[in-house]
């Protein structure tokens, strides 16, 4: 078919390109050569704007314009058509052009034009026809009301359809019967024959018996007047005088079923014709039963005698078959010999050919196992050189990061130093342009003014860079207020101290302060303004050690916590793992609630959330057209106060939140705010859906309330927590109170005055000590000093096993002899894939702790709990360090509780 198509366009039409069998489906694939193929029929009129590119604008603009004029032919096309042309599929250009071959060839194309108005014709009258019957069913509609909900047609319809379906039935179920019973009846028949046949083989094998027996003359000699009939014969004739019967009785039943249908008296019909029948053939069979019986018994007196006979034979017979087999045993026994001697050379054959084949199989074995061999050393040679390569990899990369990093924090600092540079040019054009105008030197005051706007980072000029001129003047605007309250605060300052302007004469002593003014100024502002009341101190229970392992990724922290928490009974904090179990119970909670058919969620009609009162956690209002979350509520941290207080406070805060909600069931509400965990895990959650990292609040909540589930009289170790500095010190705060601001003496006194209300003029007599430096709330930290190299080397060449998931490494646990290829019924290890292992993950951890480590080594030295030890040699080695320092501060603590039970 496609060697004609071809013919047909090359030849006859003469398209633009030659086509052939191989390229047939591709040039047809932009729709060009078949709209060019309708424009030798003068079916396609706008071929010039047909495009000749194979690009998806050309064939979606050439298949557009093809498609009415494929229609108008009386072609199928549609989108799925042109999609496979489009895509070149397999045989849908050959369909499409074959179908324009046979109508384009079938047709006279002269008379096109009228055909085609003939169609709209139809095409028009047809949809004219089609509104106007619509129409007329809606106007019957409207004049006939119908009271049924279906028509009498359709009623008689379903019954006869129903009546239909019924006789179907009873006709498969009369089939069915008459089936099982022919069924029935041809395995009886099956039975019947293979008796038959089973009593004719024993008569053959009796009589075959009989024949190779002595007596077979004498049988022969005697002249029986006939053979014996078996009884085989006369259940035959039984069953042929039976079916007989049957046959007359059903064709009885048929005459009588057919008088019936015609009206005609069966009693004279079977009274005429078989009466007299009927009774002469029971006559006859019953002489006929007579005469078997008689001719029976004959036969069976003379079949006796002849066993008889044939028994005594068959004994003299017997005895000489004895006789003979007696003489042959000699010989067969020979035989035997024989054939033993034979079987003993055979076995000896195969017993050379097995040893001569399992030497075979252990060579090849043997075989096997060194070639297994030189494949596990050549894996764990590729392995090892791999792993260096890896390494070398991971610490060039390192050291581009780190150069990176340099380099960016190099520019930040060239570009802080270049804008004070910048700045110091500004003072000296200042003073230049003084000099130059006044002609004399800078007034001190002015010099003062302009050193503390350097410092302060204020420019001495109007910035020109904004565009806008009203945005400029409001920047400017707000710089040069910014500068006067400066200033202002620096002549403030030169009156306090009484320095530079203000400065006295060296004759004159220094005023004093009046105490009483300034204890009446104190206590006005101290009424006025009431000093806020102090931070809560967080209570957690009594705990025998705090320890925290800090160090690089890979650098063995959590093996030494493994070791730890088994030696002194403390238990484990991983923020991964804690996260894990917050998630973990706030679905076991929804489960939970939906399981119970509580809502889970609840509504709320205020416009607030929950606020704090008088410093104690009260409720306030709450949202009254909005769906809130459990995670959504932030709860404070659990206080232990006394038991009435509790109570109170309790019942106070149900009871009002009760109210405002209109609820009856408090419990629900109780049930929520208890469980913190499912409340944390729902905060997680909901950050994590949003595509947001954890806030460093939740994560310190998180810990803080795993710190209050640990038992008391024993201890915990945060195992690698906190990474960041923010989170050091957020943690610190969370567990002792020390707020962002304790460590710098000097501000924590101006906050001690400022929260105080001191004045500035007349000092407070009166005033406190400031609050000495707290006591941190870890007891020793731990530091894995290790260098980033080491950390790279361990965590690349990682390894893991695919039954048992135990962890090797190819440097300091490496996997033992058959695991690399699994020989020798060993468990085979495969490269450790995880997020947590990659190299990228590995590189972000090393450089986050790099760029945290300083600040957070200074706040851990100013509280004096910071201890260093070495990572970089064994892990046992680590792990010794580690508990001598842990025994070190248990010894001091035990001394300290010593000396102090000795002072009480």
């Amino acid at each position: 078919m496609t060697a004609i198509l071809c013919n047909w366009l090359n030849n006859e039409l003469k398209l633009s390109k030659t086509i052939d069998i191989i390229n047939f489906s591709s040039v047809f694939s932009n729709g060009y050569l078949i709209g060019e193929t309708l424009s030798k029929y003068k079916q396609q009129d706008d071929l010039d704007q047909f495009s000749l590119q194979n690009t998806i604008e050309g064939r979606l603009n050439n298949f557009t314009r093809l498609e009415p004029s494929l229609h108008k032919l009386g072609l199928q096309f549609d989108t799925n058509t042109a999609r496979d042309i489009m895509t070149e599929k397999h045989g849908a250009a050959t369909n499409l052009m074959y179908e324009l071959f046979v109508v384009l060839n079938g047709k006279t194309w002269k008379s096109r034009p009228a055909v085609q108005d003939n169609n709209q014709m139809s095409v028009t009258q047809s949809r004219l026809s089609h509104i106007e019957n619509r129409i007329y069913n809606e106007h019957m509609n409207l004049l006939i009301p119908r009271n049924l909900t279906q028509s009498p047609t359709n009623t008689s319809k379903y019954f006869r359809e129903k009546q239909i379906e019924k006789e179907k039935i009873a006709f498969k179920e009369r089939f069915l019967a008459e089936e099982h019973i022919k069924m029935e009846t041809k395995k009886q028949q099956e039975i019947l024959h293979e008796q038959s046949r089973q009593l004719r083989l024993q008569q053959s094998e009796a009589l075959a018996k009989l024949k190779t027996s002595d007596n077979y003359i004498y049988k022969r000699l005697v002249h029986p007047p006939a053979l014996p009939v078996s009884n085989i014969f006369l259940k035959r004739k039984q069953l042929e005088i039976q079916e007989a019967m049957n046959d007359i009785n059903q064709f009885d039943k048929k005459l009588e079923s057919a008088a019936v249908s015609l009206d005609i008296d069966t009693k004279d019909i079977i009274k005429f014709s078989g009466d007299t029948y009927i009774a002469d053939i029971t006559k006859r069979l019953a002489e006929d039963r007579l005469s078997r019986e008689d001719l029976e018994k004959r036969r069976r007196k003379v079949l006796v005698s002849q066993q008889q006979a044939q028994d005594l034979i068959w004994l003299a017979y017997r005895d000489k078959v004895l006789v003979n087999r007696i003489l042959r045993q000699s010989q067969q026994e020979k035989k035997i010999v024989v054939q033993l001697l034979q079987t003993r050379q055979q076995k000896n054959i195969i017993m050379k050919n097995r040893m001569f084949q399992e030497r075979q199989y252990q060579d090849r074995r043997e075989k096997d196992f060194l070639d297994a061999l030189n494949k596990e050393a050549e894996l764990l040679r590729l392995a090892k050189e791999e792993y260096a390569d890896q390494v070398l990899k991971d610490i060039r990369f390192h050291e581009k990061v780190k150069a990176e990093y340099k380099a960016e924090k190099y520019r930040i600092h060239y570009e802080i130093c270049f804008e004070i540079l910048l700045q110091i040019l500004d003072i000296v054009c200042k003073i230049c342009d003084y000099r130059a105008i006044s002609s004399s030197l800078l007034p001190q005051k002015l010099m003062r003014e302009w050193r503390a706007l350097f410092i302060k980072g204020k420019p001495l000029y109007a910035k020109s860079e904004i565009k806008d001129v009203t945005e400029s003047q409001e920047e400017n605007l707000r710089i040069e207020e910014a500068k006067q309250v400066l200033l202002d605060e620096e002549d403030f300052k030169d009156y306090k101290n009484t320095e530079h302007d203000w400065l006295l004469e060296p004759d004159k002593p220094k005023p004093r302060h009046n105490p009483v003014v300034g204890h009446i100024v104190n206590r006005l502002l101290t009424l006025l303004y009431p000093p806020p009341p102090p931070p809560e101190i967080p209570v957690f229970p009594e705990f025998s050690i705090r320890v925290c392992l800090l160090g690089k990724a890979y650098s063995g922290k959590t093996f030494c916590a493994e070791k730890l928490a088994e030696e002194y009974n403390l238990k484990i904090l991983n923020i991964d793992e804690l996260v894990k179990n917050a998630i973990q119970t706030f679905h076991d909670n929804e489960e939970a609630a939906s399981k119970a058919n509580k809502p889970f969620r609840f509504l709320i009609k205020s416009a607030s959330c929950i606020d704090k009162l008088e410093g104690k956690n009260e409720l306030v209002s709450i949202s009254r057209s909005k769906t809130i979350m459990p995670s959504e509520i932030t709860l404070p941290p659990p206080i232990e106060i006394p038991k009435k207080v509790k109570e109170v406070t309790s019942s106070s805060k149900i009871e009002l939140l009760a109210s405002t909600l209109k609820l009856d069931d408090a419990a629900i509400l109780r049930n929520i705010y208890v469980n913190t965990q499912a409340s944390l895990g729902s905060k997680v959650i909901m950050h994590f859906e949003k595509g947001q990292p954890i806030p460093e609040i939740v994560l310190i909540e998180i810990i803080t309330e795993a710190i209050r589930c640990v038992k008391e009289e024993t201890g915990w170790i945060l195992d690698g927590f906190p990474v960041t500095y923010c989170q050091t010190r957020t943690l610190e705060k969370a567990l002792t109170g020390i707020g962002d601001d304790d460590d710098d003496e000097e501000r924590r006194t101006k906050d001690f005055e400022k929260m105080q209300n001191v004045s500035q003029l007349l000092p407070n007599p009166h005033l406190d000590v400031p609050p000495a430096k707290k006591v941190s709330g870890i007891d020793v930290v731990i530091l894995h000093n290790i260098s980033d190299d080491l950390c790279l080397q361990r965590a690349a060449g990682q390894y893991i096993s695919e039954k048992s998931k135990e962890h090797f490494h190819m440097l300091h646990n490496p996997p033992t002899f058959g695991q690399a290829t699994g020989i020798a019924e060993r468990e085979k290890v495969i490269p450790l894939i995880s997020k947590s292992f990659d190299e990228e993950n590995a590189q972000n951890r090393l450089m986050i702790f790099s760029n945290y480590w300083p600040k957070m080594e200074k706040w851990f030295s100013s509280l004096g709990n910071l201890h260093v030890v070495d990572a970089s040699q064994d892990r046992d080695v680590v792990y010794e360090d580690i508990k001598s320092i842990i025994d070190e501060f248990l010894q001091r603590v035990k001394k300290r509780r010593n000396v102090h039970s000795y002072g009480c």
